[in-house]
């Protein structure tokens, strides 16, 4: 519901298309080092907690954007938001666990689908809150405020779900050496990248490409709308 209004939300509170800008940069450049470190943690630590824990800690960070004063709070929030990306790689490597082999396919395609079965009608719902022609940018703060409300419910609701009803299957126990995070996570990633086949590692630059021109508008899609 809230999702195609968030730049213009920043924009009614004082934000500019450079506050935006940062904000991205931030988001993909905290992400990224976190999402390192949350697929080491993934491999080494209880799946369940670390994706139950992260969710219920992520919910209160809209409590930002639901008191916003300006866009120095969004600022904040954004930045800790990237905290998602530590349970990114352990809740992945459930859904991948739970799906048998000669499914997953079908499995990955009915969990992608199905979930945005009811986000359908959200953008114009959102849009009946949060519309208000006379407002600053077409936006009443108050329903943006109350969309974010919204938001923190969800985010909580499943944060408490998945940490007390995800069932982990065993795993091998991790040798001891492994059992604490290093620096080294990073420069293994890198060899890992370098001791893969050629085609993987085309398909990871050809995928750096897609993601450097994304970005480019990514942030500035509902602006656009907003002034077309």
């Amino acid at each position: 519901m809230i999702g195609p209004y968030e730049s213009l939300y920043l924009f009614a509170l004082g934000g500019s298309g450079v506050i935006l800008s940062l904000i991205s940069t931030i988001q993909t450049f905290v992400s990224t080092a976190l999402r390192v470190i949350g697929g080491y943690l993934a491999d080494i630590r209880n799946p369940r907690i670390l994706v139950g824990v992260v969710s219920i800690a992520m919910a209160f960070v809209y409590l930002f954007y639901i008191f916003a004063i300006d866009w120095r709070w969004l600022v904040v929030g954004a930045t800790l938001l990237s905290g998602h990306a530590l349970y990114e790689p352990a809740l992945v490597a459930i859904r991948a666990n739970s799906i048998p082999p000669a499914s997953r396919g079908r499995g990955f395609a009915l969990y992608n689908t199905l979930p945005q079965i009811p986000a359908i009608l959200a953008p114009t719902l959102g849009g009946l809150i949060i519309s208000n022609p006379e407002a600053p940018y077409g936006i009443d703060l108050t329903g943006g405020r109350l969309l974010y409300g919204f938001v923190l419910v969800g985010m909580f609701s499943a944060g408490v779900i998945r940490f007390f009803f995800l069932r982990i299957r065993s795993r091998p126990a991790q040798e001891q050496t492994e059992r604490s995070f290093s620096f080294q996570a990073f420069t293994n990633v890198f060899q890992t990248f370098r001791a893969s086949r050629d085609a993987i590692q085309r398909l990871v630059f050809l995928n750096g490409v897609f993601m450097f021109c994304f970005h480019f508008d990514a942030r500035f899609r509902g602006l656009c709308r907003q002034y077309s």
